[in-house]
C-alpha cells in the first residue's frame, strides 16, 4: 500500500473502505518502554465526517492539546475500546505478548457496539488480533486518522492512570515521568526500590530488587525489605505516619519499622527480610521472637504515650520479606502476629 502525503491522514482508510471494509479501525498502544505501569492500548473506529483538527502523532501534542483531542475523540467516535495490562502480567509474559494482549483486549471490548472487519495497526501485524483484516503501518499514528486517534486517547488513558499511581506512591513522581526512566525515575528507585508498580523484568528495575546475600549487604538488604513492606501497606490501604523509629528514654535499643494506621487501628509493623537462598531454617516471621516482641511492645507503649494515643486500638503485624537477587520479592502480611500481653 502507498504512502500517503504528510497531510492526509484518511490515505489507508480510503484504501481500505475500496476493498468492501465500511468499518475501519484504528489501533496503537503506549507505555512499551516505562520501567512502571501498565501498557495501554486503545482501538478507535471513526466516522467519515471526523473534524482532523488538532489530530496527529501523541507524541508532537502538548497535554493540553491531546486533553483537548481526546475528549473529541469520545464523544465523536462510533466506538472505543481500550485494553490495560498491568506490570505483573508485563513481567510474567514480556512486554511484546504484553502489548498484543492489551491490543486485543482493546479490540474484544469495542467489538460488541461496532463489529469493524479490517483493523489499521500502529508498527508491525499482530497475528493474534481478533480481526483478522489487518494492514500494518509503520509510524502509523502519523499516517492515519484512526491510528492517531488510538494513540492520543490511549496516552490520555495511560497519563490518568500514572496520576492514580502517583498518589498511592507521590514518591516516584510517576505524574511527571509516567514511569519512564528520567533521572528523577532512576533516583527514587535508587532510594525507594520498587514498588508493586514497577516491572522487575526491566533491567534497570531488576538490578534494583535486591543486594546479593553477604554480611556485607545486611544493611541493604533490610532496607531493601523495608521500602517493600511499605510499598506493600500502601497497596493494602495502610496510612504510613512513620518508620524506623528509635528507641525512646528507658526503653532499651532497637526500633519500630513501621507505625501506620489501618483505617482506626494503629499498627506497628515489624519487618523481617532475608534472601531466598538463604540457609536460616524457618520463616522470616519466626524470628520475631519473644525477646523481640517484648521490645517492640515497649516502644509501642512508648510512642503511643508520647503522642497521647493511649486510647487508640492497636496491632502488631509482621511482614515477612523473601527477596531473591534479581527477581521480584515475596511478602506476606501477618495481621496481629502477637499481641501485648
Amino acid at each position: 500500500m502507498n504512502s500517503p502525503h504528510p497531510a492526509d491522514l484518511w490515505h489507508f482508510e480510503r484504501v481500505v473502505r475500496t476493498k468492501g471494509h465500511v468499518l475501519v479501525a484504528g489501533i496503537d498502544e503506549v507505555g512499551r518502554g516505562p520501567l512502571a505501569g501498565p501498557v495501554v492500548a486503545a482501538c478507535v473506529v471513526l466516522p467519515l465526517d471526523f473534524d482532523l483538527a488538532g489530530i496527529g502523532d501523541s507524541k508532537n501534542l502538548t497535554e493540553k492539546q491531546r486533553n483537548t483531542a481526546s475528549g473529541r475523540i469520545l464523544r465523536d467516535a462510533l466506538s472505543i475500546g481500550f485494553g490495560i495490562i498491568d506490570a505483573a502480567t508485563i513481567d510474567d509474559i514480556n512486554i511484546l505478548k504484553a502489548t498484543h494482549l492489551a491490543m486485543k483486549h482493546a479490540i474484544l471490548s469495542m467489538m460488541p457496539a461496532v463489529d469493524a472487519t479490517h483493523v489499521l495497526v500502529d508498527g508491525r501485524p499482530v497475528p493474534t488480533l481478533p480481526i483478522r483484516s489487518q494492514t500494518a503501518i509503520v509510524k502509523g499514528d502519523a499516517k492515519s486518522a484512526s491510528i492517531a486517534s488510538a494513540s492520543i486517547v490511549a496516552k490520555v488513558k495511560r497519563d490518568a492512570l500514572m496520576q492514580e499511581y502517583h498518589d498511592k506512591h507521590p514518591e516516584y513522581g510517576f505524574n511527571k515521568h509516567k514511569g519512564y526512566a528520567s533521572p528523577e525515575h532512576m533516583s527514587a528507585l535508587t532510594k525507594h526500590g520498587p514498588c508493586p508498580l514497577h516491572r522487575y523484568s526491566f533491567a534497570p528495575v531488576r538490578l534494583s530488587v535486591a543486594p546479593c546475600a553477604g554480611t556485607d549487604n545486611l544493611f541493604s538488604l533490610g532496607k531493601f525489605g523495608e521500602n517493600a513492606a511499605q510499598a506493600l501497606l500502601q497497596d493494602r490501604g495502610y496510612r504510613i505516619i512513620g518508620a524506623n523509629i528509635r528507641p525512646f528514654p528507658g526503653t532499651g535499643s532497637g526500633e519500630i519499622d513501621i507505625v501506620a494506621w489501618d483505617g482506626s487501628t494503629l499498627a506497628f509493623v515489624e519487618v523481617k527480610t532475608r534472601m531466598a537462598a538463604s540457609s536460616i531454617v524457618g520463616s522470616p516471621a519466626e524470628a520475631v521472637g519473644a525477646r523481640k516482641q517484648r521490645q517492640i511492645i515497649n516502644l509501642a507503649n512508648a510512642y503511643v504515650g508520647l503522642h497521647q494515643l493511649t486510647d487508640v486500638p492497636c496491632r502488631f503485624d509482621v511482614i515477612e520479606v523473601v527477596a531473591g537477587s534479581g527477581h521480584k520479592p515475596v511478602l506476606t502480611l501477618h495481621k496481629a502476629a502477637f499481641d501485648a500481653t
